[in-house]
Formats: structure tokens, C-alpha cells, sequence
């Protein structure tokens, strides 16, 4: 039995080997045939890789004006609402004040009307305006402020749009200096262009708050 045993075991171990061999000349006979259909599509492939990343490189100014003009965009849209609201607060404040203003001149009509002489009335005059400064001084301050904010929202608008058409402009001049023939010239344009845009766009609009 152990001869036979040891039989088998040196049988099943040619057989491996044999079928390692075939294995191996199977392996390579496929990758002698497919070679140049593997090469193909490994060629197919770099340039289809070369050619996106030549696009996006291509696309980076466009998207990066793109970017700036949508990031002006927005804050453009946010200073339009708080110029909005300080606009309303503004109105509020003089309505109220002109209120407030004619209450004097409705409390000496009121003694008029029941008969205090005129001299009196007058004389009596300004102690009422003296008695209503506690509600002039705040509707003066929050009316003054308001038109404060409401120009400094004005010049913010301004300034994003003057910025979001910049931005935008800067492609159309960057195609059009693009398509120069003479690249010396074009070179030097569009460094002077990417000079003019990043000084421009470097700028800080909260610089306007400080005068405020």
C-alpha cells in the first residue's frame, strides 16, 4: 500500500508539472496574441487621458472667471437685500420723525381749542418740543445710520458689479488674444490682461466700510 502510495504521489506530481508547463505556455501564447490589441488600447487610452487633461487645462481661466463672476454675483445679491431693508428703515425713520414732528404743533391746536390764549400757546411752545427729545434723538440716529448703510450697500453694489463685468469681459479678451498669430505679442498681451485683471479683482470692497 505505501509502495503504491508513493506510486501515485510521484504520478500526480508529473501531472503538475506538466500541467504547470502547459499553464505557462497557454499564459504566453495569449499574451503573444493580445499583444497588440492590449498595446492599442494602452495607446487609445493615454491619448484619450492626455486629451482631457489638455481640456481642462485649457477650460481653468474660463472656470476661474466663471468662479469669480458667480462669487461677485452672490455678493452682490446679499448687499442688494440688506440695501433693501436699511431702504425700508430709512423711509420708516422719516415718516416717523415727521410724526413725531407735527405732535407738537397738534397739542398747542388742541389748547387752542380749548381756549388758552395764543401768547400762551406760544410761550408754552418750546417746552413741549423740549418734552418730546427723548423720542427725537433715537428716530434721528436710526434715520441718520440707516442712510449711511443704505449708501454704503449702494457703493458695495457698484462695486461687485463693476467687478462681475470684469470678470466676465476677461474671456472674451483672452479668447481674442488667443487667436494672434504672433505669439510674442500674445504672450505680452495677455500678461498685461492678467496683470490689469488680478489688480483689479485683488482689490477689497470692505475697505469702503471704513468710512462708514
Amino acid at each position: 500500500a505505501y509502495d503504491a502510495l508513493e506510486e501515485q504521489t510521484v504520478e500526480l506530481e508529473k501531472q503538475l508539472e506538466e500541467l504547470k508547463k502547459s499553464s505557462k505556455e497557454q499564459y504566453d501564447k495569449f499574451i503573444k496574441d493580445n499583444e497588440d490589441e492590449l498595446k492599442s488600447i494602452k495607446d487609445e487610452t493615454t491619448n484619450e487621458y492626455d486629451s482631457i487633461k489638455k481640456r481642462i487645462a485649457s477650460l481653468l481661466p474660463d472656470a476661474m472667471t466663471a468662479g469669480l463672476s458667480s462669487a461677485f454675483i452672490e455678493k452682490k445679491k446679499e448687499e442688494e437685500k440688506i440695501y433693501e431693508e436699511y431702504k425700508i428703515k430709512f423711509n420708516r425713520g422719516i415718516l416717523y420723525l415727521s410724526l413725531v414732528s407735527l405732535l407738537p404743533i397738534a397739542i398747542s391746536i388742541y389748547f387752542l381749542s380749548t381756549g388758552v390764549p395764543l401768547q400762551e400757546v406760544v410761550a408754552r411752545s418750546p417746552k413741549i418740543i423740549l418734552s418730546f427729545m427723548p423720542l427725537y434723538i433715537p428716530l434721528i440716529w436710526t434715520t441718520i445710520s440707516s442712510n449711511k448703510k443704505v449708501n454704503l450697500s449702494k457703493r458695495l453694489i457698484e462695486e461687485y458689479s463693476h467687478k462681475q463685468v470684469l470678470s466676465m469681459t476677461i474671456e472674451g479678451l483672452s479668447n481674442q488674444i488667443k487667436s494672434i498669430e504672433d505669439n510674442t505679442i500674445s504672450e505680452e498681451l495677455r500678461i498685461q490682461l492678467l496683470r490689469s485683471f488680478l489688480l483689479v479683482t485683488s482689490e477689497n470692497p470692505g475697505k469702503l466700510i471704513s468710512n462708514y
